[in-house]
């Protein structure tokens, strides 16, 4: 079975980001085909996103940890500066790609994945879980207020 199981408080995440009106990119390494195989019962979250990018994408010289991927997410979605894009990874090449694009991170260390939270230490802020994401922070311009960032780092 090639399909994958939807990574716990992900489609709520995403929904309530959208609802915020942030603009989305989903980045991947793996090809389309694949994706799309490993995907097929996730069509509502992943029609949420404006913007989904694969491993054989042609813009894409250099994988993940280089961070080509997302600076061609945040060119995608019209996002400059890099700075005020936030993303969220569950490997650490990942996070050390998002990092090498100057973008914040939050590092979901999945016990799925048996990943070390140790490797994680670059990252912004480290979670178990989309779930424990607090997205009430999270303003665009336009908005009342101002955004603030907290940075944490959670070790398990």
């Amino acid at each position: 079975n090639d399909e994958i199981d939807r990574m716990p408080g992900s489609l709520e995440l995403v929904k309530e980001l959208k609802a915020k009106g942030c603009k989305l990119a989903l980045c991947t390494s793996t090809h389309r085909k694949a994706f799309d195989k490993k995907m097929r019962r996730h069509k509502e979250l992943v029609g949420l996103f404006d913007v989904v990018i694969t491993g054989e994408d042609p813009e894409i010289r250099h994988g993940k940890p280089r961070p080509d991927v997302f600076l061609l997410a945040a060119r995608r979605l019209g996002k400059t500066p890099v700075q005020r894009c936030l993303v969220f990874d569950d490997s650490a090449v990942g996070v050390r790609a998002a990092k090498a694009a100057n973008m914040h991170t939050v590092a979901v260390v999945d016990p799925r994945f048996r990943q070390p939270a140790s490797k994680f230490l670059d990252a912004d802020l480290m979670l178990i879980s989309l779930k424990d994401f607090d997205a009430t922070w999270i303003e665009l311009p336009g908005q009342a207020g101002n955004a603030t960032t907290t940075t944490t780092t959670t070790t398990t």
